[in-house]
């Protein structure tokens, strides 16, 4: 069984600019996004009264009148939702009922006395149905021209995940989940234990494939892993699905299947699911990362390795391979880094001064030969930005945000959410091993960058000022002569 648990995430592209430095070439005031970039590849926008998108040029919709019929946002600092079903409708919003686009012609469907204009979550599952859930905890599903419209007394309360089950839908809180919402071309709220297990086992056992925050609502794009209630974590590698219980781990491919039998002390160890880290392969090996060493895997032996093995310290923060292939086992203070099977430690000895503790939230991408790391102290307001290249680390600060980011495909230039005085500004790009900023001194329009994104050699940021006023500034890299 494969099943899947989703909320819309505007999926930050990597993409080929070929350029030296950043300008601005556009500021559009009252609009936020993009929102979605859809499948014919247009970049949709929203703003309080105006709903676009851009494909070389702008389009301005024009809606369904009255002007009541218009989008509403949330807030200023969350923009209209919009979301793409599998036939390629665009749905969003309004005041007056929920607005469909075939492509040519937008459609008002009428929900009644219900208010659809602060919507707070979009679905579409399996069977191409739309679930609109609004800010009052309330919902309307779309099924091929039909509607079902539920109130908040009827529905789970707090919903914050949609799960594809076996030919059901499943909706509810992941934190606290009482009773869970159950569609399958009919409406029904249940209570009932074994129902409240499968929730909330879809959302443990799967791995995360996209995350995003709307409205103090944290959402999830997972896989479903497994249903079996004595694993401790689930997780896809190379070698096929790992899942580790208080005793063994599992290795299931499309070939075979194996265990690997534990030892006493590392079962001791995993008993804790929060003990686990990370789950990568290196080399036709598995490795687990603890927070009391790594478990390393060959065929069906487990042993834990530690300073005695070569790492630089016991625990393990995160596990990556970088663009070389080469294993990354982050520590807390330091690095350890396999280069062609051999362990070399780092740290701010030779050039990797990292401290993983407090208020701190860590990104890890790859940009061109480089492995870069971006450890955001939110105390401070300031990033520190790790690269490694040609098995060296170098170590820069700078007022980077670690919320948003966009790569360029020739692995030159790596964009991020620029920082100052501890509130988000402008937007920041690594070069050269150089940071360059562009804020509200060069032109930026408003103090609080929220959205970058990157498309055919563009850089789209979505900001807002103090004031409440929310802009759109297209950015594009030039050469620098």
């Amino acid at each position: 069984m494969k099943s899947i648990l989703y909320f819309c995430l505007i999926l930050i592209p990597i993409l080929n600019i070929k350029a030296q430095e950043l300008s601005i070439q556009e500021i559009h005031e009252d609009l936020r996004g993009p929102v979605l970039n859809d499948s014919k590849g247009r970049l949709w926008f929203t703003g309080p009264k105006r709903l676009t998108y851009f494909n070389g040029t702008w389009n301005e919709q024009k809606l369904p009148a009255p002007a009541a019929y218009n989008p509403n946002v949330i807030s200023v600092r969350e923009p209209l939702l919009l979301k793409e079903d599998k036939s390629g409708n665009i749905w969003t919003s309004s005041k007056k009922g929920l607005l469909q686009f075939d492509g040519k012609t937008w459609k008002l469907h009428e929900s009644g006395k219900m208010n659809f204009a602060n919507t707070t979550m979009i679905f579409v599952d399996y069977e191409n149905r739309v679930y609109f859930l609004t800010i009052n905890n309330e919902m309307g599903i779309y099924d091929s021209g039909n509607w079902t419209f539920l109130k908040r007394k009827d529905l789970p309360s707090d919903i914050n995940m949609f799960a594809d089950g076996d030919n059901e839908v499943l909706f509810g809180n992941k934190e606290k989940t009482k009773a869970v919402g159950v569609f399958n071309g009919t409406y029904k709220l249940v209570k009932d234990e074994e129902k409240l297990k499968s929730f909330n086992k879809l959302i443990e056992n799967a791995i995360l494939l996209e995350y995003s925050r709307q409205k103090n609502l944290y959402n999830y794009l997972q896989v479903y892993l497994t249903n079996d209630e004595s694993v401790i974590k689930a997780d896809v590698t190379d070698m096929g699905i790992i899942l580790v219980y208080p005793d063994k781990v599992v290795i299931k491919s499309e070939e075979n299947e194996r265990e690997v039998q534990l030892d006493a002390n590392i079962r001791e160890i995993i008993s804790d699911k929060e003990n686990i880290s990370t789950i990568t392969t290196y080399r036709e090996k598995l490795y687990i990362g603890l927070n009391k060493g790594l478990l390393e895997i060959i065929g069906t032996k487990a042993k834990l390795l530690g300073t005695n093995d070569g790492l630089a310290e016991n625990n393990t923060v995160l596990l990556r391979t970088d663009p070389n292939k080469n294993l990354l086992v982050l520590h807390g203070k330091s690095a350890t880094v396999a280069i062609n099977g051999e362990w070399y430690k780092y740290d701010k000895n030779n050039g990797f001064d990292f401290n993983f503790k407090g208020l701190h939230a860590i990104s890890l991408n790859e940009c061109g030969n480089k492995l870069v790391l971006c450890n955001y102290n939110m105390l401070k307001g300031k990033s520190d930005i790790h690269t490694f290249e040609n098995n060296k680390w170098t170590t820069l600060t700078g007022n980077v945000s670690n919320e948003q980011y966009a790569i360029t495909n020739n692995g030159t230039i790596m964009i991020f959410g620029g920082i100052k005085g501890g509130m988000l500004n402008g937007i920041s790009y690594l070069k050269d091993g150089k940071l360059h900023y562009l804020s509200d001194d060069d032109g930026m329009p408003a103090k609080f960058t929220k959205i970058i994104y990157s498309k055919d050699n563009i850089v789209w940021v979505s900001s807002i000022s103090r004031f409440a006023q929310s802009f759109v500034t297209k950015l594009t890299f030039g050469d620098n002569k």
